[in-house]
């Protein structure tokens, strides 16, 4: 993406100004530890970020860009950034960057019509939940039916909660269960939202569980990959680096292995 193309929106220029001592440490907090949080552009226009776009162009710094869908709203859009990160709780805003989570993992995120989308890091960040947690939410709408998702998004059920749901409840069951959960006022209780006779009555299939491993693994390895070269000389290193190569034996093992006993 062309950086000098972009253009504040009129959207984003609505949202509330820092003052210049205010503004001066925000700039001095990138300079030192570098843009966390990307720049959110639909087309060429910013709609969330433009303090950090300006912090970026003042430093001579390339800044980071995440596009959002050319379809998108792009008012709702910038609400939905701006409200999610400050007064929504943590589950609606992990299963919101679910949404924006777009781009796709493992050797195709570095083809060039990927490399703007927002990963799970990025969105993760956006939104200011942690990468798991919306690892997380991407795994539940995936699998989960829309009474349980509507559940998540609308704030009567935490993702824990409807977690234990699927992985427990047989699916044509999880609409009803939901129900009873957010009547009950369990959808958001730290308590378990299945009481004691529903719960270990669904077995998944193991298809199931091992993608959610898989999902779950690929967030972690992401992590990884970003922290490795800040961490090389930490104390740690050796160690971490063993534990690494044990990880890396596991998944050679599992990747190498027969297939439908015919081999490879």
């Amino acid at each position: 993406m062309n950086v000098s193309s972009l253009r504040v929106s009129t959207i984003s220029e609505d949202s509330l100004d820092m003052s210049g001592a205010e503004f001066r440490a925000f700039k001095e907090d990138i300079r030192k530890n570098g843009q966390q949080v990307p720049i959110v552009v639909i087309g060429d226009e910013i709609i969330d970020g433009r303090k950090r776009f300006r912090a970026c162009q003042e430093l001579g710094i390339v800044p980071l860009v995440a596009s959002l869908d050319p379809a998108a709203d792009p008012v709702d859009a910038a609400r939905s950034l701006n409200l999610f990160r400050t007064h929504y709780p943590p589950s609606q805003r992990a299963i919101y960057a679910a949404r924006l989570a777009t781009r796709p993992s493992g050797p195709t995120r570095q083809v060039s019509k990927f490399r703007d989308l927002p990963t799970v890091a990025e969105a993760a960040r956006m939104t200011g939940v942690a990468p798991a947690s919306v690892a997380g939410a991407k795994h539940l709408r995936r699998i989960a039916p829309p009474e349980v998702i509507r559940a998540v998004e609308s704030g009567k059920m935490t993702i824990h909660a409807a977690t234990q749901i699927v992985k427990n409840v047989p699916p044509e069951d999880q609409p009803g269960v939901v129900a009873r959960a957010i009547s009950e006022g369990r959808g958001v209780s730290r308590k378990s939202v299945l009481p004691q006779p529903e719960r270990r009555r669904y077995v998944r299939p193991a298809a199931e569980q091992f993608e959610e491993a898989i999902r779950t693994a690929s967030v972690v390895f992401e992590v990884i990959e970003a922290q490795a070269n800040n961490l090389r000389e930490h104390e740690r290193w050796t160690e971490w680096e063993r534990e690494m190569r044990r990880l890396r034996t596991i998944l050679s093992r599992a990747i190498g292995g027969k297939r439908g006993g015919n081999g490879r």
